[in-house]
Formats: C-alpha cells, sequence, structure tokens
C-alpha cells in the first residue's frame, strides 16, 4: 500500500500566494481552498446558498463537487457524510466572500444580465 502525505503550504507561503493572487478574479475561490483545505472540485461545487453568514463570520456547508465524466462536467453530491460538513468562516473570510459576491454583481450587470436574480456560484 502506497501511502503518500499530502502536500500543504507552509503559513508564509500560504501568506505569500494570498498576496500575489489578491487583485486576481478567483481570489475568493483561494482564500476559501488555503483557510478550509478544501479540494478543488469542493470549491467549485460551492454556491451561494452554501454560504450563510452569522455575527462573528459566516458557516458554509460543503455538499457537492464538481467532476469531470465522459459528458463533460457535472455537479455531484459528495459520497461520504465524511466528506459533507459544515465549516465555521471567519469574519475575513466572510468579508472576502461578501466582496466576491458584489464584484459578480457588477459583472453580471455589465454583461446585461439581471443581476437582482438570486447568484449561484460563489
Amino acid at each position: 500500500m502506497d501511502l503518500r502525505e499530502g502536500r500543504t503550504l507552509t503559513p508564509e507561503q500560504a501568506r505569500r500566494f494570498l498576496e500575489a493572487v489578491q487583485s486576481h478574479r478567483l481570489s475568493a475561490a483561494f482564500n476559501v481552498t488555503v483557510a478550509l483545505g478544501l479540494r478543488r472540485g469542493e470549491v467549485l461545487g460551492l454556491s451561494w446558498a452554501d454560504v450563510e453568514p452569522n455575527g462573528s463570520g459566516g458557516v458554509l456547508t460543503v455538499r457537492r463537487q464538481l467532476v469531470r465524466d465522459p459528458d463533460g462536467l457535472s455537479l455531484v453530491n459528495l459520497k461520504t457524510r465524511g466528506s459533507r460538513r459544515t465549516l465555521h468562516l471567519s469574519s475575513t473570510l466572510m468579508s472576502i466572500l461578501e466582496l466576491h459576491r458584489d464584484q459578480q454583481a457588477l459583472e453580471a450587470e455589465s454583461a446585461g444580465v439581471n443581476a437582482h436574480r438570486k447568484r449561484e456560484h460563489p
């Protein structure tokens, strides 16, 4: 059995990475990934319905993932109860997500999409 140790960033590497991508369109996704240790498919499977603000930050429910299949890409429920989880968001991370939601609304407006409809993905 081949057990490989996971690769993680040191705190300094994580800080430098997040500083470098601060103005990137996917900065919020990078912040969520680094802060919460989510897999790529889990981050891509998130929707705004999975984010709930509360007084001290927020709560994120991880329940789906985006996967590649023979037909292209599909959004599927996570397979195990252990994979489905609720994570607490710091006030800083919640602020990053709220700014991202505002940016999505601006992009939708400039593209001529009704920005008042419920946004589906963070």
